[in-house]
């Protein structure tokens, strides 16, 4: 779990401008995760069951419009940014996007989540 958290936090303060940036993220971030924290027995349950599915099957039945969205592959240490990239190769009309300056968080980082929103919004 420790070595997770440091890997996120490299990603982070790359995404982020500046210390100020990185250490107003960091508290609002640490709130979020303590009032919803993450349960180790569900996490390995869900790595459990992951590992049952067949991915390839299930993209092919992908019908609907898809974009993948990545962050650059240096800075996101969390997912292997090629494993992810594979799935616009696997969906039927699938668009890759990477978003820059961004990580596996990119969703609840400032300034990245707008442009998170856009790709999804073109869709």
């Amino acid at each position: 779990m420790a070595r997770s958290l440091f890997r996120l936090a490299a990603e982070i303060w790359r995404a982020l401008d500046g210390v100020g940036d990185g250490l107003a993220f960091a508290v609002r971030h640490a709130a979020r995760v303590t009032r919803s924290p993450c349960s180790p027995v569900r996490m390995t349950e869900r790595v459990r069951l992951m590992s049952t599915v067949v991915f390839e099957a299930d993209c092919r039945q992908v019908a609907a419009a898809t974009r993948v969205l990545t962050g650059e592959p240096g800075p996101d240490r969390v997912v292997p940014v090629d494993e992810i990239r594979s799935y616009a190769e696997r969906i039927r009309g699938a668009r890759h996007v990477t978003l820059e300056r961004t990580c596996h968080e990119g969703t609840v980082v400032p300034g990245r989540r707008r442009k998170t929103v856009e790709h999804i919004g073109r869709l």
